[in-house]
């Protein structure tokens, strides 16, 4: 998708399209995980008390970190991707991995913790 995702846009999509698949697909919406990043749209109060539980954060920063090292600064779309393509294949495996098989350790601190944070 082009542009920006504000929250109306963001709940409507999350009301409309995900309640929707999952009743398509006969899924119970009472034991689904569902995990979001930290873009705006999923920090407004209306959407807080949704898990966000998603490694690809992890991974974005990565993905940052290692685009913050080339010696020229990426400056055009395209240079971005040509970049984010790059260091995405030299990462997938491992790094990804990682932070995969991290993810039953992360759930089980939220358990824990009583659905609330897990660090200060």
């Amino acid at each position: 998708m082009d542009g920006s995702v504000d929250l109306t846009v963001y709940v409507d999509i999350m009301q409309a399209s995900l309640l929707d698949a999952l009743i398509v697909h006969d899924m119970n919406c009472n034991v689904i995980h569902f995990q979001q990043d930290n873009a705006t749209p999923h920090t407004s109060e209306i959407t807080q008390g949704w898990f966000d539980l998603n490694p690809i954060e992890h991974v974005r920063y990565q993905l940052k970190r290692r685009l913050n090292t080339y010696l020229t600064r990426v400056t055009t779309k395209e240079e971005l991707e040509a970049g984010i393509t790059n260091e995405w294949y030299k990462f997938i495996k491992n790094g990804c991995l990682k932070y995969i098989d991290g993810m039953p350790a992360r759930i089980n601190k939220i358990i824990r913790s009583g659905g609330g944070p897990t660090r200060l």
